[in-house]
């Protein structure tokens, strides 16, 4: 459920530089 809800939240920040959007914090919950 992890993977939809990061999907849906960089879906909404579509207009957010894609390095703003991957941070350390985003990253660590993707891969954990």
């Amino acid at each position: 459920m992890k993977e939809e809800s990061l999907f849906s939240l960089a879906n909404q920040n579509e207009n957010t530089p894609l390095a703003d959007r991957v941070r350390p914090q985003n990253l660590d919950d993707f891969v954990g």
